[in-house]
């Protein structure tokens, strides 16, 4: 199969872990029906795009002013006669006029508007100064408490931060509404159709901020990206990416909370996948699972602990696929 189970062995649980567990576990168990408790999702204006994460929150906002972080090129490359890079999208000087981001009498070498670094043609020319900035920027960024992971994800949520206030500057914010919605509601990247300048690889990033948006989202109920793509169906899987787009995360976490399940009934109700499964599994998680000779339920042990039913771990978070 394409995901890969992983058993936590490494954090195997003390004492109040396992109390913390059981309490989870009941409340889970107690309170299916009732919807996952979460912030209300914000609601914005069509305006700019900006991926964030606050306090290892991240979530879609719009916002009317600036670009974002300032985008730093260690490797710069000539561009065409008759195109200009603003905010690092290629576009034609005749374009860039048209969209007033250029005044009309500007000439090659002449400053480029929202960037200070800029020479000839736009091609950014990084200062002596400008490593250590970055460096300096990059480490007060990087919120001590969050965890190696969030670190990652809040770096895939900047860059794509970068990519949308760039094309909602030189496009306009409908353009990159609209091509946002329709990666939503195809799941792919139409290459053909991206706006002049937006290369396939800055649309790549900003599906990686997306991802990195979700895959925080879903932490809560101890769901993930590469769990939801396993267990749920096609239409549901497209309203996973809207609730994305649209920061629903209630919704989103219904979502994650429906794949948990499902993986957690796999034995029961799918054997014949819960078997494939466990032939893909490495020999030492393997070791970790057996089946209750007289109950037939699929249990989980991990060293110095009482075993679980694999459905609880699975809700628990200590089996999970990735």
């Amino acid at each position: 199969m394409s995901a890969q189970n992983i058993i936590n062995m490494s954090e195997a649980p003390d004492e109040a872990q396992m109390a913390q567990w059981q309490a989870q576990l009941e409340a889970i168990q107690g309170k299916k029906a009732q919807a996952i408790p979460v912030h209300d999702p914000r609601t914005h204006a069509s305006w700019g795009h900006e991926v964030v994460i606050h306090g290892g929150e991240a979530e879609v906002v719009r916002t009317k002013n600036g670009w974002g972080p300032d985008t730093q090129v260690g490797v710069a490359f000539p561009l065409p006669p008759g195109h200009v890079r603003i905010g690092g999208l290629e576009t034609t000087v005749t374009a860039a006029i048209t969209a007033g981001l250029l005044p009309a009498n500007w000439k090659a070498g002449d400053p480029v508007p929202f960037d200070g670094t800029s020479g000839a043609n736009g091609v950014h020319k990084p200062t002596p100064e400008a490593p250590n900035a970055a460096q300096k920027d990059t480490k007060g960024s990087v919120d001590e408490h969050m965890t190696p992971r969030e670190q990652v994800w809040k770096g895939h949520v900047d860059e794509a931060s970068r990519v949308l206030h760039g094309v909602s500057q030189l496009h306009g914010p409908s353009v990159t509404d609209h091509h946002v919605a329709n990666a939503a509601e195809r799941g792919e990247i139409d290459a053909a159709s991206l706006p002049e300048g937006v290369s396939v690889e800055m649309a790549q990033a900003v599906y990686r901020g997306y991802a990195a948006q979700a895959n925080n989202d879903l932490a809560s109920v101890n769901a993930s990206v590469d769990l939801l793509t396993e267990m749920l169906g096609a239409d549901e899987l497209r309203l996973a990416r809207k609730a994305v787009v649209m920061g629903d995360k209630d919704h989103l976490r219904s979502l994650g909370h429906a794949a948990v399940e499902r993986l957690s009934q796999e034995p029961q109700k799918d054997p014949e996948r819960f078997l494939t499964r466990l032939e893909g599994m490495p020999a030492a998680e393997r070791k970790c699972l057996y089946q209750n000779k007289n109950t037939g339920e699929w249990m989980v042990t991990l060293p110095g602990r009482q075993p679980m039913s694999f459905g609880a771990a699975v809700r628990l978070g200590i089996v999970k696929t990735a």
